[in-house]
């Protein structure tokens, strides 16, 4: 038995690329209860760190509703470092009131 909550989505991703640039893809598995989901994409000319990122973001983006996330990036650091500092950057948004504004521009 497992001590995660049971709405807990929990998100693989992958991303690379033939030549750098050139032409890659990227994946996201996407795992809640019982339920999996995979999610793909492609572009002809990209760099590996965009298709980690693209394979990131989309897999976050596939989660409809506000749910707890556990986020499995794969082995790319640069990967790892933009996230964290994109979430630290929205964390200080959200702590500022920023968000309020944010909420009200996009209808939410």
């Amino acid at each position: 038995m497992t001590d995660q909550p049971d709405n807990l989505v929990t998100i693989f991703t992958d991303g690379s690329c033939l030549s750098n640039p050139g032409p890659g893809g990227w994946a996201a598995v996407l795992r809640w209860r019982d339920n999996e989901k995979e999610i793909v994409g492609h572009e002809a000319n990209t760099t590996n760190n965009r298709m980690e990122l693209k394979a990131a973001i989309m897999g976050l983006n596939a989660v409809t509703r506000a749910m707890p996330i556990a986020l499995h990036l794969t082995r790319s650091a640069f990967s790892i470092r933009m996230l964290l500092g994109l979430f630290e950057r929205l964390l200080g948004f959200y702590s500022k009131g920023f968000w309020v504004l944010f909420e009200r521009l996009l209808g939410w």
